[in-house]
């Protein structure tokens, strides 16, 4: 088992570029938001899981995967998985970025972001 990280800062792209990596190495994607906050409550995504429960969470579905890209932030818990990655990507993004990166689309990214 193991995988690839993609790391902060927030509003910088981490999941769609993980999903692009993931489905161009046809491995999984796993984004981390999905595994550290509830979609169960009144508003989703407003309660978090409880520590132990985003490690459990997110370890049984790096297992399934076997081989994924993850991205997202996990700095309470990384020590569990950072000897799962082969590959840490931490991205830098400015503020003009930040504001475009919900409007790239798959082409753009590729040349923003892989290949320059």
């Amino acid at each position: 088992m193991h995988g690839i990280i993609i790391l902060e800062p927030a509003g910088a792209g981490k999941s769609p570029l993980g999903k692009y990596v993931a489905d161009e190495m046809g491995i999984s994607f796993l984004d981390i938001d999905e595994y550290i906050w509830r979609n169960d409550t009144e508003m989703p995504y407003t309660v978090m899981y409880s520590k132990e429960e985003k490690i459990n969470k997110l370890m049984e579905a790096a297992q399934i995967a076997q081989e994924f890209v993850m991205a997202g932030s996990m700095n309470s818990f990384h020590e569990h998985f950072d000897h799962l990655f082969l590959l840490a990507v931490y991205l830098r993004c400015t503020t003009s970025c930040k504001a475009r990166t919900g409007k790239r689309t798959k082409g753009v990214w590729r040349t923003h972001f892989i290949w320059r």
